[in-house]
């Protein structure tokens, strides 16, 4: 019962404290005191937080050479989480890209467990945004329900898979290792995600402005292999712009 008054007091302390700050823009004390009373809610619940909905993460075999986290960071890191459509501040985190989850550190500071991919919205980390996606494979057959990097959004978005195996090593020592990280692009116009392997498959998901885009590529002798990441986010802005 006392719990469910706190929460009432604190959802009303944040929205009279976030309608006053309006006025206030420029007044750092007031971000911070909301700050410090959002912390303080969620050190108050702590194990009544939607946040710990999820199966207890475990470590993998040491001997396995390399790690299977996003760009091998494998120490926890402060970001943001927006699960079960609450939306999670400073919370410590990894992204195993070998099993595609985000795994986080309980209030414990010593449980590790991973978020429900169904309940994931989306989170922020190392100043990279990464999506859920949740789709239905009849009318989306290209791309696979899990987490994306979200590269760039704008009336289309740019997506990227990011993925690593376990192989195991060719000298006949059975010594196991985790593959270098494997990418695939999607790009997500006119709510249909297309898989992006080249230059036919973007124009198939730019279809209706084909010939412009064609000779947007021309003209800034853009290569596909020598960058897929940079030359979909400026091909996927340059047709955001484009007249109806």
């Amino acid at each position: 019962m006392a719990l469910k008054y706190f929460v009432v007091f604190y959802i009303c302390f944040i929205f009279c404290a976030a309608s006053h700050a309006q006025t206030l823009q420029s007044d750092t004390n007031q971000i911070a005191a909301i700050n410090n009373y959002r912390k303080f809610y969620f050190e108050e619940i702590r194990d009544n937080s939607g946040l710990y909905n999820g199966p207890e993460y475990f470590e993998y075999d040491p001997a396995i050479k390399g790690n299977a986290y996003y760009k091998d960071v494998n120490t926890w890191k402060p970001g943001t989480v927006c699960y079960d459509a609450i939306v999670y501040y400073n919370v410590p985190m990894m992204y195993d890209v070998f099993k595609d989850c985000l795994v986080c550190l309980h209030y414990n500071k010593f449980s590790r467990y991973n978020l429900l991919n169904e309940k994931l919205q989306y989170f922020n980390l190392n100043n990279e945004h990464f999506v859920a996606i949740n789709v239905d494979s009849l009318t989306n057959p290209e791309i696979h329900n899990g987490i994306y990097n979200q590269i760039y959004k704008g009336k289309t978005a740019v997506l990227v898979q990011t993925s690593k195996t376990i192989q195991f090593a060719t000298t006949g020592n059975l010594e196991k290792y985790f593959t270098a990280p494997k990418q695939k692009f999607y790009l997500l116009n006119n709510h249909v995600y297309y898989s992006i392997t080249g230059k036919s498959s973007l124009l198939k998901a730019l279809n209706n402005k084909k010939q412009q885009v064609q000779l947007y590529l021309k003209n800034n002798n853009i290569q596909f292999k020598s960058n897929m990441q940079q030359t979909l986010i400026k091909v996927a802005y340059y047709y955001d712009h484009l007249e109806n």
